[in-house]
């Protein structure tokens, strides 16, 4: 997954370089390829308020 996300930055002529962060889930592939990448990871809003209301609905 991770080359998988480097070449998609490559298709789409963008540059790594310039790349400041990725956004994702809490999937644990995802969370792995970014750390293979040497990416910075920011967990998405929508999916931590989601989770939360989760919880609180329990």
């Amino acid at each position: 997954m991770a080359a998988g996300l480097k070449q998609a930055l490559a298709t789409w002529d963008l540059e790594e370089s310039k790349l400041v962060c990725i956004t994702t889930d809490n999937a644990a592939d995802v969370i792995l390829a970014a750390e293979l990448n040497g990416w910075m990871r920011l967990q998405g809003f929508g999916h931590r308020l989601h989770l939360a209301v989760e919880r609180a609905m329990k």
